[in-house]
């Protein structure tokens, strides 16, 4: 008991200097240092980069996956130990790039779906950075568009019970991914991403 109400006692410390304030990943101050910094020679080669990263990436299209991940590091060849070759408009190639067979089967999709979300996340930042960097609002649109998508789609992947997660001996099933961490990570990633496309 004293355990929890020390716990308690020191949360409150934390939470109650945090109410009534306005956190922002950027204030005004740096979004002009982030405008001003495009315009100089180093900042347009970034913003540069960053669109043909996106470009790159538009090549597969953003059909997001509806079922949950599996670990991205369970993504290997059994025999050789590799990771296994990324198709990002192909779920079920699977190919090891030294052996050159194709794994078939939910665990190698599931590793393929991993992928594919850490793919995305990326290419929501880049664009929320363009739009940052240049006011390009077709770039604000893009990532404002798939955060959308993901706030229909999170909703439906599947909730684990208690029975669930007890047969399982894991208590740390995500909803998105296998781990709550990965799903927690995925969208602290984008955060500000948001925050600089919400009002767009």
């Amino acid at each position: 008991m004293d355990k929890l109400l020390t716990s308690l006692l020191l949360s409150l410390l934390f939470i109650l200097p945090a109410i009534g304030v306005d956190y922002k990943f950027f204030d005004s101050k740096d979004l002009e240092n982030i405008r001003a910094s495009a315009q100089t020679d180093w900042g347009k080669k970034i913003v540069d980069k960053l669109k043909a990263q996106v470009a790159d990436r538009e090549k597969f299209g953003f059909d997001l996956p509806t079922k949950i991940t599996s670990r991205g590091q369970n993504y290997v060849c059994p025999v050789d130990f590799v990771e296994l070759e990324v198709k990002l408009d192909d779920p079920k190639w699977h190919v090891c790039p030294k052996c050159k067979k194709n794994y078939e089967g939910e665990y190698y999709d599931a590793g393929w779906r991993n992928k594919y979300q850490h793919s995305v996340h990326p290419y929501i930042l880049n664009c929320a950075f363009i739009y940052a960097a240049t006011q390009d609002a077709s770039y604000a649109k893009k990532a404002r568009e798939l955060l959308l998508k993901y706030a229909e789609i999170y909703p439906n992947y599947p909730n684990f019970s208690a029975e669930f997660l007890a047969r399982k001996n894991n208590g740390y099933w995500g909803k998105m991914f296998e781990q709550w961490l990965e799903d927690s990570g995925f969208f602290a990633d984008v955060c500000p991403a948001y925050e600089l496309v919400r009002d767009t």
